[in-house]
């Protein structure tokens, strides 16, 4: 099943427990929120992925459009985006990005950007 991966700094992971999920519309969960707008207002987490009942929930989830939110911390983006300029052969300009200009480019190549993905229920 398709699904869209959204990356998101957030420093307090408060609902970042399990799967979190984010659409326009009310979804199935074992903790359910409204928030910021991202796809939509409605959020939820689903934390057992083993078991049928949750992965029947994030069946349900996926099929009303739902995007798959993946917080990370300010230190794991930096991270991200050491890690892609490396992968693009810029390992030797890093004296050039202070951790600022590492935040505003994770900002630019990976938050807020749609990644198509799979997963197997």
């Amino acid at each position: 099943m398709e699904f869209t991966l959204w990356k998101l700094i957030r420093e307090d992971q408060k609902n970042g427990d399990g799967i979190v999920f984010n659409a326009p519309r009310p979804l199935a969960g074992d903790k359910v929120w409204q928030g910021e707008f991202i796809h939509g207002y409605f959020y939820s987490s689903v934390s057992d992925v083993n078991e049928k009942y949750t992965r029947d929930m994030m069946k349900t989830n996926l099929s009303l459009d739902a995007y798959v939110i993946e917080y990370v911390t300010l230190d794991q983006a930096l991270t991200m985006s050491r890690n892609d300029y490396v992968k693009q052969g810029y390992e030797d300009r890093f004296s050039e990005f202070s951790p600022k200009k590492l935040e505003e480019l994770f900002i630019t190549n990976f938050e807020n950007k749609l990644c198509q993905s799979t997963i197997e229920l």
